[in-house]
């Protein structure tokens, strides 16, 4: 079989300086970036981020009161946001992860890969290749595997695991990368599954989840895991990167998007 080599051919990748932002801007802005790549008028684009507030994101066609215990969340002075792809009920805990979003074109993925249609698991491994590098140079090996979709593993326990949202052959997929866990956080604020008591759940996090913090020497900042997580997008692309930020349509689309994500309809979709 003939192997395509075209990446010569793509246009340059942009990269988004890393932000903090409360939960409905930061769905808001992913949103706007798929949009734009849609349409053309932007380029691939990746992007790092966190949370403030604290935020809990539900899959797209979750119900909202069978997963989120919507009065804790309130004492704590959390947010709760419905994101447009799939997968379960996440803590975004402040300042204990980072989350990365990466838009891109299939036809792109194609051409980097070789592949002539790069299927959903092509795309997560792409961008895995590119964590467990970045991971690499900060001294930490890790592995990959598979809960519910595939994730990132370290010293067998999950760290890092992602959704997607696949619309007119562009792909969104966003994840975490746990930098540290409070698994009684987690579980005052997520419901466990009908039938099994918190304290169970909790235990399980405990033993399935880590954040990569908690084998570091020294702190990872957003800033640092940027710089490396960009060299290695760059290195799986095999073109660098444009430093870039939002344009001024995108601007307009985070501010009508954000009104959607902070509205009640929107998280009560699924009540």
């Amino acid at each position: 079989m003939m192997v395509m080599n075209l990446t010569v051919n793509l246009k340059p990748w942009r990269f988004l300086s890393p932000s903090t932002n409360d939960g409905p801007t930061n769905m808001a802005i992913d949103e706007a970036l798929l949009e734009s790549r849609i349409e053309g008028l932007a380029p691939n684009t990746v992007r790092l981020y966190q949370w403030a507030p604290s935020t809990v994101t539900i899959g797209r066609h979750q119900s909202l009161s069978l997963e989120v215990d919507l009065e804790e969340l309130d004492k704590r002075g959390y947010q709760v946001v419905r994101r447009i792809s799939g997968g379960g009920a996440v803590l975004h805990a402040e300042g204990k992860e980072i989350t990365y979003s990466v838009v891109m074109a299939r036809k792109d993925l194609a051409c980097i890969l070789g592949k002539k249609a790069p299927s959903i698991d092509d795309v997560y491994g792409f961008i895995m290749r590119a964590i467990q590098e970045t991971l690499s140079t900060l001294a930490l090996e890790t592995e990959r595997g598979k809960i519910g979709c595939p994730a990132l593993f370290l010293d067998g326990k999950k760290f890092s695991g992602n959704a997607q949202c696949i619309k007119r052959n562009v792909f969104l997929q966003h994840g975490t990368i746990l930098l540290g866990v409070d698994p009684g956080v987690m579980y005052s604020v997520l419901k466990p599954p009908e039938g099994v008591e918190q304290s169970k759940m909790v235990r399980s996090v405990k033993a399935k989840v880590t954040g990569i913090g908690h084998n570091m020497r020294s702190k990872v900042t957003l800033a640092t895991f940027a710089s490396a997580f960009k060299k290695s997008m760059e290195h799986q692309v095999g073109a660098p990167f444009i430093d870039g930020c939002l344009s001024e349509r995108e601007k307009t689309r985070v501010r009508d998007l954000k009104r959607k994500y902070a509205s009640r309809e929107w998280s009560m979709r699924y009540p």
